[in-house]
């Protein structure tokens, strides 16, 4: 596709991720969010859908959806139970972990998540994410170190934690109606790798 080749003449590398429940789908993270179908290219007609791309002589892989709503992605990692198999955590330039999705699924529990935010204490960049297979609620952030801040940080989705008193909002930047909702947590489950300089 444009966006894979655009990413190769600028020199970004875009991230490839598998779908945890189906052997025929992945997602590229680049500027945006794509998910792909893989297909028999024998199936389907000699031109190739806007979007697609040729794989091989026999297999094509056709766009599906785009998400472009969450800028400054580093990293990423697909919910690993089937339900909601529409949910991904991105990890942003910032620090900040987002809650979004792709696509097809439209259940209660996907929708409630969807555009949730993980904020840590001092903004720096997110470099990993990874999901508890067991704890499928936890979601462990790998963040750049800080001289005052721990490096990695276990947040839990269903937490509906607010900002601490302590932290000024103009310094979260966050708006009344967002910590209301529960959409923006700051206060990690867990917190790991203390830098000790």
């Amino acid at each position: 596709s444009q966006n894979i080749a655009a990413a190769a003449m600028s020199g970004s590398k875009p991230d490839i991720l598998w779908a945890p429940h189906h052997v025929n789908r992945f997602v590229v993270c680049d500027s945006e969010l794509s998910l792909y179908h893989i297909e028999s290219s024998m199936n389907s007609s000699t031109e190739l859908k806007a979007g697609s791309l040729q794989l091989s002589e026999e297999t094509t892989a056709t766009l599906l959806a785009i998400n472009s709503d969450t800028p400054y992605m580093k990293c990423m990692a697909w919910y690993p139970k089937y339900d909601p198999e529409c949910l991904l955590a991105v990890g942003q330039a910032n620090g900040r972990v987002v809650l979004t999705g792709l696509g097809q699924d439209h259940n209660s529990k996907c929708k409630d998540l969807i555009g949730k935010e993980f904020v840590p204490k001092h903004a720096r960049q997110c470099n990993t994410l990874a999901w508890n297979t067991l704890e499928s609620n936890w979601l462990a952030a790998g963040l750049d170190k800080h001289r005052a801040d721990f490096s990695v940080l276990i947040w839990d989705i269903s937490s509906k934690y607010a900002p601490e008193v302590a932290i000024p909002m103009e310094k979260v930047r966050l708006s009344a109606t967002d910590t209301e909702a529960g959409l923006v947590v700051t206060k990690p489950l867990y917190e790991l790798g203390q830098n000790d300089a």
